[in-house]
Parts: structure tokens; C-alpha cells; sequence
């Protein structure tokens, strides 16, 4: 039976507990045979061994069922001991209740501990957005605080596409001049021809570059001494007029012209075509044979042009700028200071009222690069030098550009050089094929 193994189990292998047990057991079978009825104790068998063991039997089943009743009885209490005491009593008034107020209390802290980590995380957030505000703003502060540096290469390019583009003018007008005087046009100092060309020339040299000095003194008797000291000789002076200035003081995109522009036409003219052609008559031209006269007129004119462009476009480069140039002279004459030229009037003198596209190059390109300012600035911010690269890199490509346009007229004046050999071998062969059928029609003719 659970209940007696149980206690076997509790009191077993113990004397005092087995004393106990036996106490115990012997007062339920007392219980057990006082609970008899009298007639079955009164009826015990004292006369045959069936009778006893007949009455054996009975009080063993009567125990059977009374030990099942009891122990039925037992669990039933347990059950309701269980059920009654544990569950609905202590368990839900005491044990669920403290556990009630216990999770509540563990609820409460829990919040609280989440509360102050929220709190943490939004003093993490705050303290990391504040960080990278103040980041940017210094980045901002370092990033666009542009370097003085810039301002100087800025400054000194805001006038170097007009001058460019002025420069560019100059020169087409000069090749336009060229043109008309190769090819007699109407009021032009060759328009007449020769003789009435170089009388015009003869009479500027006179007034204007004639040195009295030149040939031993000898051209005293030729030169009139008005012409300004300055311009002697600066029409065949090719290092004096055109090499060393960085600005000529020529323009002719304006009227009247000075005496720069002159100096500069006469060299022009010593250089290219000093014979002019004689005019061509319109009765020259009324036979149809001597058209191919005027086509090679204007075949010389073409290859003397791609020469003459050469010098146009040098000359263009040099000539002085446009009105926006004088404003960034003052800027340039700060520079030159710099590289110590203190006297304002030797600086106009190189640089020119106006600078050029050539003078504004040379310094954008070359000079502005000698400074010591401009390496020292160079300890500076990355984006700045990033900056500083990005101009120069500009600069970089403006001049690529002129040695492309000066390889292009390269190529120009190496192909008339081409074409002019070429045509001494056409004539030598057309000349013996010419002299070959002659031969074959000395032969053929009876």
C-alpha cells in the first residue's frame, strides 16, 4: 500500500520509530475488534480449527476493507488539504498574492531601469548628433574658407578671355591688312604697286624710325629727326618690338592708329611680300590667256597669308588687352611688388596699361609660381590645395590649348613648304614630258 510502504519507508531500520510503528498497529487492531460487533466477538470459536479459521478470514477481509476505506479516506483528505488549503488558501492568498506584488515590483523596476536607459540612449543620440553637427560645422569653417591664394589666381584671370578674345580680333585684322596689300586693293599704301608702296614706306622711316646715326652718319642727310628717340630702328628692332614687351601698345580694332601700330605694320611688310605685285589691268585681263596670271597671283598670296598668320596671331597675343584688362593690371602690379619691383612706372612698362593675353599668361602661368607666398600657402587646408589644383589645372589647359593652335599654324607652314617643293619637281617633270613629245613628234613627222 503507498501509505504503509510510506511509512516503512519513514520508520524503518530505526528501533525507536519500529517501536512506535508497532504501538501503532496494535492500537488499530484494538480499534478494530472494539469496533466489532459484540455478536462477533461473543461468537468467537473456541471448539474446532474451521471455526477460527473461518473467523480469520472475516476479520482479514473486514481489515482489507476498512485498510481500502481508510486509505481512500486519507487521500481524499489529502486531495482536500491539497485542493482547500494549498491552492485556494495559500496558495491564492499568500503564495499568488506575493507573487502578484512581486511581479508588479519587478514590473515597476523594470520600467524604471528601462526608463533610465532610455534616458542614456537619448543623452547617446543627443551627445553623438551635437558631435557630428559641431563636425560639420568645423568642416564647413575649414572646408569654405577659401585661401587668399585663390583670390590672387582669380583676380588675375577675370580679364584673360576678353584679352584672349581681343587679341584674337587683332590679329585677324592684321592678316586682313596683310591680304589687301599682297593683292593691290584700293586704298592701301600698295594699291598703285611698287613704286608708290615703297615711296609711302620710304616717307614713314623718314619721319618716324630713321636714325640719323645709321651708316656712318650718313642718313643725316635722309632723316628729318621728328620721329621720337624711342622708335628709331624699332621697325627692323624685331627683340625690341615683338620679344621682349609682354604688352605692345598696338590696337587695330580702334582709330587713329599710334605710333605702335606703324612700327609694327612696317616690320610686317619687311617680312612679308617687301615687293608687292603690280596691279593687273582689267585690259590685261580681257584675254583669256592671262587669267592663269592673276590665279598664280592669288596661289602666292594664299601660301604668303599662312605665313603672315604666324605673325598675326603672335602679335595678337601681345597686343594690349581689353578695357577689363586695366583693372587687373592693378592687381598684377601688386605681384610684381612682390617679386620686388618697386617702381610703378617700370612695372606699366612691363606689364602695359592694358596687359596683353601674352602678359596675363606669363604671369598666370609662370610668374604667379616664383612667388615665395605660394609654396608657403600650400601648408594649408586639403580642400584648398584641392582648390589651388583645380585652377592651376585650368590654366594648365588654357595653354595646352595655345601650343595646339601654335602646332596647328606649325603644320599650316610645313605643308606650304610641302607644296612649294613639290611644285618644282611637277615642273621639272612636266618640262620633260614636254620635251619628250617633242621628240616623238620630230619623229612622227615625214
Amino acid at each position: 500500500m503507498p501509505l504503509l510502504a510510506n511509512l516503512k519507508r519513514l520508520f524503518i531500520n530505526k528501533p525507536i520509530k519500529r517501536a512506535v510503528l508497532v504501538a501503532f498497529f496494535g492500537a488499530v487492531l484494538l480499534m478494530v475488534y472494539l469496533s466489532k460487533p459484540d455478536v462477533a466477538r461473543a461468537s468467537h470459536c473456541n471448539v474446532s480449527c474451521s471455526c477460527i479459521t473461518n473467523q480469520h478470514t472475516a476479520t482479514r477481509n473486514w481489515i482489507t476493507v476498512r485498510h481500502a476505506s481508510t486509505q481512500l479516506w486519507i487521500g481524499s483528505e489529502f486531495i482536500s488539504h491539497r485542493q482547500a488549503f494549498l491552492m485556494n488558501y495559500f496558495f491564492n492568498e499568500h503564495v499568488l498574492a506575493a507573487m502578484m506584488m512581486m511581479t508588479e515590483q519587478l514590473v515597476s523596476v523594470a520600467m524604471q531601469q528601462t526608463l533610465a536607459i532610455g534616458a542614456f540612449l537619448d543623452a547617446k543620440h543627443q551627445m553623438e548628433t551635437q558631435r557630428l553637427f559641431q563636425t560639420m560645422m568645423a568642416r564647413a569653417h575649414k572646408d569654405y574658407h577659401p585661401d587668399l591664394e585663390m583670390c590672387v589666381i582669380g583676380t588675375n584671370a577675370k580679364s584673360l578671355a576678353s584679352a584672349q578674345r581681343h587679341g584674337e580680333a587683332n590679329a585677324y585684322v592684321l592678316s586682313q591688312l596683310g591680304i589687301e596689300r599682297s593683292l593691290n586693293n584700293e586704298n592701301t599704301n600698295a594699291g598703285p604697286g611698287v613704286k608708290v608702296d615703297k615711296e609711302g614706306r620710304l616717307d614713314l622711316f623718314k619721319t618716324t624710325f630713321c636714325d640719323e646715326h645709321d651708316k656712318n652718319n650718313d642718313l643725316s642727310a635722309l632723316c628729318d629727326g621728328s620721329g621720337p628717340p624711342q622708335m628709331q630702328n624699332i621697325d627692323v628692332d624685331y627683340a625690341s618690338l615683338v620679344d621682349r614687351p609682354w604688352t605692345i601698345n598696338t590696337d587695330f580694332t580702334t582709330t587713329p592708329a599710334n605710333l605702335q601700330d606703324s612700327a609694327v605694320t612696317a616690320m610686317f611688310e619687311y617680312l612679308y611680300g617687301h615687293e608687292v605685285f603690280s596691279p593687273i589691268s582689267a585690259a590685261f585681263l580681257t584675254n583669256i590667256a592671262n587669267h592663269d596670271a592673276l590665279l598664280d597671283v592669288r596661289a602666292l598670296a594664299a601660301k604668303r597669308a599662312v605665313a603672315q598668320n604666324s605673325f598675326a596671331s603672335l602679335i595678337g597675343q601681345k597686343s594690349r588687352g581689353s578695357a577689363d584688362s586695366a583693372q587687373t593690371q592693378q592687381y598684377m602690379t601688386v605681384l610684381m611688388q612682390e617679386f620686388g619691383i618697386a617702381n610703378t612706372a617700370e612695372i606699366d612698362e612691363i606689364l602695359g596699361e592694358r596687359p596683353s593675353y601674352y602678359a596675363q599668361m606669363e604671369i598666370l602661368t609662370k610668374q604667379i609660381f616664383m612667388r615665395d607666398q605660394f609654396y608657403t600657402n600650400l601648408y594649408d587646408k586639403p580642400v584648398n590645395i584641392d582648390r589651388k589644383g583645380a585652377a592651376i589645372q585650368a590654366l594648365s589647359l588654357t595653354q595646352n590649348m595655345d601650343l595646339f593652335e601654335s602646332k596647328l599654324r606649325n603644320e599650316a607652314m610645313l605643308a606650304v613648304l610641302m607644296e612649294l617643293e613639290l611644285e618644282k619637281v611637277q615642273f621639272s617633270v612636266e618640262n620633260k614630258l614636254n620635251t619628250l613629245d617633242a621628240e616623238a613628234k620630230i619623229k612622227i613627222t615625214p
